[in-house]
This record gives C-alpha cells, structure tokens and sequence, in this order.
C-alpha cells in the first residue's frame, strides 16, 4: 500500500487505552495516542499517521494537537486520573517539546503530575542531543517519563541511566470514552488541523 506523502491531518483521531499497574492488575491511567482514518484504506496505525506528518512536515503540528487536546480530556477525567501521550520513535523538532507540553498543560488546565509521555526506546537512539535533555526537561517539570518496552529486548539499565523513567508501560487494552466498556475505541477527532493537500 502506497501512503500518501503529506497527512490529511482532519482525519487523524485520538483513541485511549487502559494503563493498569503490573503489580494490582487496576487501572493507573490512560494512554492517548493517534489513529489515522483513511477514506479509502480505513483505519491505519499511529507509526503510518507520524511517518506522513514527518514526510510533510507537519509532525509537531500533530505533535502539539495530541498533547493539547489529551490534556483537556484528562482535565475532565474523575479524581485524578492521568494520561500518557504516545510520542513516535521518530520525534522531530524535539526541542520544542518541553514548550509544547507546558502549553498543553495550560491549555487543558492539568497538573504536570497528572501528565506523561509514553515512548519507545528507539526514541532516546534518534537525535539523542536534543531528545535527551527534552525529556529531561519535562520531567523536570513534574511530567511522568514512561518507557512503551516492546519486548525482552528493552534494555531498561540503560534506558535508566540516560532518562528518569517513571514507569514501564507493557501491556494496553483499549477503552471507550467512558473508561467503563473494554475492547471498545474511544477516540476524538482533530477538527481544525490544516488538511494539506496529498502530493
């Protein structure tokens, strides 16, 4: 299948899925993360969504919706459950993250403790100078550091030694809006995104 090299961004929608802790099997929070609703292809997966806003050069644009917006939804969730934002192993322009997570967190009215961003290990490999000291940054700022392990072969040790991780997300399982009904996608739309045009 042949992806179209620029998004079209009013396509893109956020879906959650349950955190639950290893140790109690309960519930510790959500994980926001994209899904890309092609017209023609249907649903494609997050990693196709960032790779065609990377191609376009609109991957902080989709960077900073997804953070903005999954922080006024927790903002509206009871007591004080969090949420991790799904960032890609390809993270551009990732200097501007610590900005574009103090915005959110504005926007939405969120506590940073309320707040954390869930990414591979391949993201602390791409561009290490400017990824490191942005993660670092934000957790400076009292936002959780989340470690998405795709398998054995994480290497938590030294994943630790270059980032303070808080958690190690290992297993997901989707939800409706509601947090009450398993195995049912909860997503919301990206209105008012700019729809570039397919090149």
């Amino acid at each position: 299948m042949r992806l179209l090299s620029a998004p079209v961004l009013h396509q893109v929608q956020l879906r959650y899925d349950v955190l639950s802790d290893v140790g109690t099997g309960r519930p510790a929070g959500l994980r926001a993360d994209v899904v890309w609703v092609h017209p023609t292809w249907g649903e494609l997966p997050a990693d196709d969504a960032w790779s065609a806003a990377e191609r376009a050069g609109l991957q902080a644009v989709l960077r900073r919706w997804l953070l903005t917006r999954a922080c006024r939804d927790a903002a509206a969730f009871p007591g004080t459950v969090g949420v991790g934002v799904q960032l890609p192993a390809g993270l551009t322009a990732a200097g501007t993250l610590p900005e574009d997570v103090a915005d959110a967190l504005a926007a939405g009215g969120l506590s940073p403790e309320r707040l954390g961003l869930c990414f591979p290990e391949e993201l602390l490999r791409h561009e290490p100078a400017t990824v490191l000291p942005a993660l670092r940054a934000v957790h400076d700022a009292g936002v959780r550091l989340l470690l998405t392990a795709s398998g054995p072969g994480t290497t938590l040790q030294a994943s630790r030694a270059e980032v303070p991780l808080d958690a190690v997300v290992v297993a997901l399982r989707t939800v409706a809006a509601d947090v009450g009904a398993p195995d049912t996608p909860a997503r919301v739309g990206a209105p008012g995104l700019p729809a570039p045009q397919p090149a």
